[in-house]
């Protein structure tokens, strides 16, 4: 979901996109995104950076993204609009993140949280929610600083690699509560799959995004209580 200030509960066709419990006690860690950094230096980006949530303007734009995002995923993971209701997951912008949701390092964190307890899941076990937390502060810093690095085109770009890393989790594929070293291969693994799902894509601007980020394989950091499950194979 996005959020501006206006009503803007978020949802792409008929996709259901669960609400996540901000309660306390019900967070189990975040998965937090450092693929951005300063596509220009490779670097961190400047803590400091003011937060400013997205204008209308902007989140018109992020809302462009989101779909584009949500269908050439659907195309490449072969995800139906049925199949899309086992990924539980939102997407927010920074009017709607916690303090704890906030960072100023990284592009976006994906916080897991625990469903509800009045909303039961078959065997009574709980499920995992996955909010992806857009950095609103610090994707505009990236673009004002590249002139050829435009809002629309990273957006889709960071949607994208969440989304991967949500389905990955939600298979099982790859554990959210990684070790140091399995953060660094699943982010090289994330940032290929994420070219893979683009190469075809003629969003403008598209192709600058991927070339500032060809060799960008930062890892991503985590900390919370371990998996429920193990990874499977593949």
């Amino acid at each position: 979901m996005v959020a501006s200030g206006m009503d803007a509960d978020f949802h792409i066709g008929d996709r259901d996109h669960c609400f996540l419990s901000t309660e306390p006690g019900t967070s189990s860690g975040a998965w937090v995104s450092s693929l951005a950094g300063d596509p220009g230096s490779r670097g961190a980006l400047n803590a400091e950076v003011m937060r400013v949530p997205f204008d209308q303007r902007e989140i018109q734009a992020l809302e462009q993204a989101i779909e584009i995002a949500e269908d050439l995923v659907s195309n490449h993971y072969k995800i139906s609009t049925s199949d899309w209701k086992r990924y539980r997951y939102d997407i927010r912008s920074l009017t709607d993140l916690t303090a704890e949701e906030i960072t100023d390092m990284a592009f976006a964190q994906i916080r897991r949280y625990l469903r509800c307890p009045d909303q039961k899941m078959r065997g009574g076990n709980p499920a995992d929610y996955f909010k992806i937390c857009l950095q609103d502060h610090v994707i505009r810093k990236a673009t004002q600083r590249d002139d050829h690095i435009d809002l629309l085109p990273l957006a889709v770009y960071i949607v994208i690699h969440e989304l991967i890393h949500v389905i990955r989790f939600a298979r099982f594929i790859q554990r959210f509560d990684a070790s140091p070293a399995e953060q660094e291969a699943e982010e090289a693994r994330v940032h290929d799959l994420t070219f893979t799902v683009l190469k075809n894509c003629r969003v403008s601007g598209i192709q600058e995004i991927l070339a500032a980020f060809r060799d960008c394989r930062t890892m991503e950091t985590f900390h919370g209580v371990p998996d429920r499950g193990s990874p499977q194979q593949g």
